[in-house]
């Protein structure tokens, strides 16, 4: 019998997944040499050594512990967080513009814009809705021929100025016409834009150009009055009912050195108030921060109110917002936004604060306007196209017209090389009338007379600009909200 059938299999069981088997290896490893002796010599018998090695392998291996001790794990040093970096408010903000996806549905309970409503009807929009009206549409105001106010702009440019358009350099291109010329040749504008983008095949021109003919909201001068009328009252009812409260309206506080839009707002609201209610509510209608009277424990006696027209991308008010809530924490909850016109997410969500550093904070700014913007899916990330009689927004409305216009003329300086390119109407060789508009509160000899009306009716001497809250180091702001950003104590940039 060849031996390596005269090996019956060790009954023991078998071991496995322990290193203490380790030392048995050479003997298996010599029992392997063996049977391979055996299988090539079968008929040798086995020497001493071998019966050995055989009686070894087929006698009991000792018990093994089968328990793997655990690793011992290396002793850890904590690591200092790493510093997260600061994101800059055009990305806070377009991380907040991706949450609003779910109040584009949102209806909010505003009037229609054709709406007859009394002041206490307004009143209670603003204070529970947070806006009174629907926006007008654009459509129809293009139709109003009553719109005979005045406008200033520059014509025949070819580029988006923004707020440069006050400068002396441009006093030779002013021209002016009425509101409602200036809404019919911007209407044109948008046809021809929509029209000539069809006839070259470019399907984003006639995408831009039909959202803001379908969506943006103009704030004329018949919205403006009206606004400034309907918070006025708002606020007079506020202090009627608390006998106590203190309505403190913040405006100035970045110094440029010229007026600024939340300032001729202010100016326009406080017309609203006759001498007498000027004198009536002394000491309570105040616009310097030194003038509460408030006690910390009770900030239910303050509102503190930002003011400004709208707000684009709102980085600067955040700041604005960030440093008086750091100077006045006790009244942190006690701010609010009031504007003529803002978007249902500014509306639904408000604005988050936002420090000096560009921190974020949890605690969001609730916004009151008198008007509710129409949404418009493709204006670039702030959900609508707005603009006014007294000023031109550039973000989502300037600046889209002008890139329209620039590559509109690119398209008509290559008619020399394909036939088939149509020429360039007159109406899109430059600027419409509602852009590059000459701000009449940067006009040479414009005063402002209302708060130093009601600084007199407190018998106290008023300032030409209110205390700066922004700290040294930080020059550039844009406090109105139109992301034009201006250098305090100096010249636009």
């Amino acid at each position: 019998m060849p031996h390596h059938e005269q090996y019956p299999q060790s009954s023991q069981p078998e071991q496995s997944g322990s290193l203490e088997a380790t030392p048995h290896m050479n003997e298996a490893e010599e029992l392997g040499k063996l049977a391979m002796v055996s299988m090539y010599k079968p008929d040798e018998p086995l020497a001493d050594w071998e019966s050995e090695l055989l009686a070894r392998f087929k006698a009991p291996l000792p018990a093994v512990n089968l328990v793997k001790e655990p690793t011992p794990q290396p002793t850890v040093v904590p690591r200092l967080p790493r510093p997260e970096r600061v994101r800059t408010p055009v990305e806070l903000q377009n991380e907040a513009e991706e949450s609003y996806a779910e109040f584009d549905n949102i209806k909010l309970g505003v009037a229609d814009y054709e709406a007859q409503l009394t002041p206490e009807e307004i009143i209670e929009r603003m204070e529970i809705d947070h806006s009174v009206k629907q926006a007008p549409r654009f459509a129809e105001q293009v139709l109003d021929t009553t719109r005979t106010n005045q406008i200033t702009y520059l014509g025949e440019q070819v580029d988006a100025l923004t707020t440069v358009t006050s400068h002396s350099d441009y006093d030779s291109s002013r021209a002016t016409t009425t509101e409602h010329e200036a809404l019919a040749a911007t209407a044109t504008f948008l046809d021809d834009a929509d029209a000539y983008g069809a006839a070259n095949g470019i399907k984003n021109w006639q995408r831009l150009a039909t959202s803001l003919r379908e969506n943006l909201t103009f704030i004329g001068q018949k919205e403006y009055v009206e606004a400034t009328k309907g918070i006025a009252d708002y606020w007079k009812a506020l202090l009627e009912k608390n006998p106590d409260l203190q309505i403190l309206a913040v405006t100035g506080k970045i110094n440029t050195g010229m007026v600024k839009s939340d300032q001729f707002l202010l100016e326009n609201i406080l017309q609203n108030f006759t001498d007498e209610e000027a004198e009536k509510y002394k000491k309570r209608l105040i616009v310097d921060i030194d003038d509460i009277t408030v006690r910390a424990k009770e900030p239910e006696n303050i509102k503190i109110v930002l003011l400004d027209d709208w707000t684009i991308s709102g980085s600067q008010l955040k700041k604005v917002a960030g440093t008086i809530r750091d100077r006045l924490p006790q009244f942190a909850e006690c701010l609010e936004l009031q504007l003529i016109a803002a978007n249902k997410r500014r509306l639904t969500i408000g604005l988050e604060f936002l420090s000096v550093l560009g921190i974020p904070d949890e605690l969001a700014i609730p916004v009151r306007a008198y008007y509710a913007a129409h949404h418009a899916e493709n204006a670039d990330g702030h959900a609508a196209h707005i603009t006014g009689f007294h000023s031109s927004v550039d973000y989502d409305f300037e600046n889209d017209i002008n890139s329209m216009l620039i590559n509109m003329h690119a398209t008509n300086d290559r008619r020399s090389e394909y036939s088939d390119i149509p020429p360039l109407p007159d109406s899109l060789k430059h600027m419409p009338p509602l852009t590059n508009i000459v701000r009449p509160y940067r006009t040479a000899g414009y005063k402002l007379t209302q708060r130093d009306r009601f600084a007199t009716a407190r018998h106290e001497p008023v300032a030409t600009h209110a205390e700066q809250l922004v700290p040294a180091g930080y020059g550039y702001h844009d406090y109105d909200g139109d992301d034009d950003y201006e250098y305090f104590g100096g010249e636009e940039v």
